[in-house]
């Protein structure tokens, strides 16, 4: 460990020891250090063994605490499970440890069946006391390692909340041993301090995807901007362009607000009538944290946003104005008005469709384009791009909703008409300029 001037010289440098009892020295690396709200240092290193194939193969992580001289004050060690390997990520508050590892419980390598050598991806959070406090399972199941499943820092949103992102990985061995591997999109996370619980998840993923569906997408770093949005930086991989001797790989920067959107909240509601004067609401807003109804006849409700669906049922049958009104950042919030009438008990819609946005709108050529794909129902989706003359120019299948995929322009300044289907059927229309 060393502090250096401005100028790059040494002010010191430090060894920081490990003791262990093991004969056939086992391997350390450094992970993180961050500096404490005390100013004090904060260290974790990961040690492990595995020389051998036949031997024991464990791994554990070491917590150093050390001041402002490189002088070790306090020291301790976790490990609860046998393969407990420890990554960058790491978040240190008062009361709390919060790092990133892999877990794996196998005792040796190569493992006798190289399918069954799998991982999983997991934060755990230690208490001031560093024992075992929650733990939460971000990957369940994977066999190759990468690094980049792991979040590769965590950052405290508030008090009682912290964020940070990875990439969901996977992998399968076919019959010849041969490894193949795809890193699926980057996930953006906000979660509870207290329990490791979710406060909301966001998806992005480069596009169009090649042959394989086998884009690497990698995040390298996360920082808090300052309007609390968060910015992020990686490379994506394409296994098409690598094989056909063209740049593979391409960097990407992406800039959120505060709840990991693009954009600021868009209000949109469908409502059925059912028996004895009940109305089934479904919010099909996006790009808000928060919602609050206003039925009309004084009850009000506020909801987080993974609350879509309310039944609710009116002491009498009438007509009345519904409010819905979506909370984003930074004060921001879009409403919504609209009139449901029981002697018309058709099924209805109300907003601006919310199933496609684009950002920017307009955007310049050779930049990047990010659209956003809504609250889609299960089905064979795709999203068809025609210029103004009506010519197709591009057609790309939609995998995944409630996801940000970042896309490439390479069109000639025009109007372009972005139509998202499914089975023939138009869901929505979205005007794009390019400048």
């Amino acid at each position: 460990l060393a502090k250096l001037d401005s100028n790059g010289d040494f002010i010191w440098q430090k060894r920081i020891a490990h003791p262990s009892s093991v004969n056939n020295k086992p391997q350390y690396s450094a992970l993180s250090l961050i500096i404490h709200s005390d100013s004090t240092l904060y260290l974790t290193t990961r040690e492990r063994k595995n020389l051998f194939p036949d031997e024991l193969k464990w791994a554990k992580v070491h917590f150093f605490v050390i001041d402002t001289s490189g002088n070790e004050l306090e020291h301790y060690t976790f490990q609860d499970t046998q393969f407990n390997y420890g990554q960058y990520g790491l978040l240190k508050t008062n009361s709390k440890v919060i790092y990133s590892n892999l877990i794996s419980e196998h005792s040796s390598w190569p493992p006798s069946s190289q399918p069954d050598w799998h991982y999983r991806s997991v934060l755990t959070c230690l208490d001031q006391n560093y024992q075992l406090k929650w733990k939460d399972t971000l990957i369940p199941d994977f066999v190759v390692p990468f690094n980049y499943e792991s979040p590769q820092k965590l950052i405290q949103t508030s008090d009682t909340s912290f964020a940070g992102a990875y990439t969901r990985a996977d992998g399968y061995i076919n019959e010849d041993t041969t490894v193949y591997w795809v890193l699926f999109p980057v996930r953006l996370f906000n979660k509870s301090l207290e329990t490791g619980e979710d406060i909301w998840t966001r998806n992005f993923r480069y596009f169009p995807e090649d042959s394989a569906r086998r884009y690497t997408h990698e995040i390298i770093d996360i920082e808090r901007t300052y309007d609390d949005g968060f910015i992020m930086c990686g490379s994506v991989i394409s296994a098409d362009s690598a094989q056909a001797g063209r740049p593979a790989q391409y960097g990407y920067v992406v800039k959120t607000n505060c709840l990991g959107f693009f954009g600021d909240p868009q209000t949109a509601a469908s409502y059925n009538f059912g028996e004895e004067n009940t109305v089934s609401f479904n919010n099909q807003s996006i790009q808000a944290g928060s919602y609050q109804w206003d039925f009309g006849d004084g009850t009000t409700l506020t909801t987080g946003e993974d609350t879509t669906a309310i039944l609710y049922e009116y002491s009498a049958s009438g007509i009345y104005t519904v409010q819905l009104i979506g909370y984003g950042c930074n004060g921001k919030s879009d409403t919504l008005n609209f009139t449901i009438d029981f002697e018309y008990t058709e099924p209805g819609y109300a907003g601006d469709g919310t199933l496609l946005t684009l950002y920017p709108n307009p955007v310049s050529t050779g930049n990047s384009l990010a659209f956003y794909i809504g609250n889609l129902e299960e089905g064979n989706h795709y999203l068809n791009v025609f210029n103004s003359l009506g010519q197709k120019v591009d057609h790309f299948p939609i995998t995944d909703a409630n996801t940000n995929y970042l896309y490439p322009i390479d069109y000639a300044a025009g109007m372009y008409i972005f139509s998202l289907e499914s089975n023939g059927e138009v869901l929505e229309i979205e005007k794009l300029v390019v400048e």
